[in-house]
């Protein structure tokens, strides 16, 4: 009940009351920083904000580790994210837009004056239609309701980093693993599967 109410509470006093409740809670949450009504944060205590980040309305920001039961694990290798997997990290002045999704089960790192725009959406997890030990085009894994040993599920964990300066687009979709370059921007409904290298106009 009070979550809601700090969640949903309107107009400036809400933006400080948002700002004190999750100073309490976060990993870490930098000076400045305004999380707008509507965000939802998962994991809280995984979740590391810089300072004079904006967070806007109705944004999703998931952190923690995954669970592995009854789960076959792949992971894909990100060395330049130098984090802990389930942690997420947004650096200064960071703009997270309206509805974005930012899914850091495997980890993600967002370098300092990035924005991700609205709706745009990170995932460092996923269900996988295969485990790390099946040939390719194996698709003998659901991702539906029902988990259990007769019937698991498989998930890739790759980190996700965003470097300094890069822009999002609306709508643009980053994968488990990949890395943006510093400076470089994703065009709006871009689906990024691989490295993005510095500087790099990037879109579908």
């Amino acid at each position: 009940m009070v979550l809601m109410v700090v969640r949903h509470y309107p107009g400036p006093a809400g933006a400080r009351l948002r700002f004190h409740y999750y100073r309490r809670r976060l990993a870490a949450l930098g000076p400045g920083t305004r999380i707008d009504e509507g965000v939802h944060i998962v994991g809280e205590k995984h979740v590391h904000i810089g300072a004079n980040c904006w967070i806007a309305a109705n944004a999703f920001l998931g952190a923690g580790p995954t669970s592995t039961r009854h789960r076959e694990i792949s992971r894909r290798n990100n060395p330049e994210f130098g984090g802990k997997e389930g942690e997420l990290y947004l650096e200064d002045d960071v703009y997270v837009g309206p509805q974005a999704y930012i899914n850091a089960h495997g980890g993600v790192r967002v370098g300092e004056n990035v924005a991700v725009s609205v709706g745009a959406k990170i995932f460092s997890a996923s269900h996988y239609h295969r485990s790390q030990d099946d040939p390719p085009g194996t698709t003998r894994y659901a991702g539906g309701m029902r988990l259990s040993a007769d019937d698991p599920q498989a998930i890739l964990l790759g980190p996700v980093v965003v470097h300094s300066r890069a822009f999002v687009g609306a709508g643009a979709l980053l994968l488990p693993g990949v890395t943006i370059g510093p400076s470089s921007w994703v065009g709006a409904g871009t689906v990024v599967r691989e490295r993005v290298e510095p500087e790099t106009l990037y879109r579908a």
